[in-house]
């Protein structure tokens, strides 16, 4: 029982740090992700350096397995100018990870609020519907691309999903008794 509550206390915190990141993709959208894709494809750019230095700082060039520092720096290098020439599409993949992870959760929230409905818990009802938006704002992330609606819905399903998991929290030892 003690690991369902803790875990259910750790979601309250991601969903306060889902609230935040929301906030500051509507302050800043396009900034916050342009610092982002910049940050690391920087960092991939110099891992890749890194590992070609290794590779020909190596005695044996012959050797296979300095062979990968040399493709891994190589690769590195080139996805690290990708994400930084393409911050674009960058933002796409940032976008659609959070609308999977918010489709996701609202998949795990809609099984929760189904349990609480077979053990007669009068919260469950409002646990489906906002589970229900969760899932319609995941989808929809999944369709748009103006990155101040990805943090508006991030704000929004935050603010939902704290909402959960604090009925989660309220009601774990009803859950936990009758799942026995």
């Amino acid at each position: 029982m003690n690991i369902a509550k803790n875990n259910a206390i750790i979601n309250v915190f991601i969903s306060i740090i889902f609230v935040i990141i929301g906030i500051i993709l509507v302050t800043n959208p396009r900034g916050v992700l342009d610092i982002i894709s910049y940050v690391i494809g920087g960092a991939l750019f110099f891992f890749g350096g890194m590992q070609i230095y290794y590779y020909f700082k190596g005695s044996d060039y012959k050797n296979t397995y300095l062979n990968t520092y040399l493709v891994t720096g190589i690769f590195s290098i080139a996805l690290g100018l990708i994400i930084i020439l393409f911050s674009n599409v960058f933002e796409a993949i940032v976008r659609m990870i959070i609308g999977f992870i918010i489709i996701y959760n609202g998949i795990v929230k809609l099984k929760i609020s189904l349990n609480m409905k077979q053990f007669n818990i009068r919260e469950w009802k409002c646990m489906l519907c906002m589970s229900i938006i969760v899932l319609l704002f995941g989808f929809y992330l999944l369709t748009t691309n103006v990155v101040a609606v990805m943090g508006v819905i991030t704000i929004i399903y935050g603010v939902i999903d704290l909402i959960q998991n604090i009925l989660y929290v309220k009601n774990i030892n009803k859950l936990m008794k009758q799942g026995k």
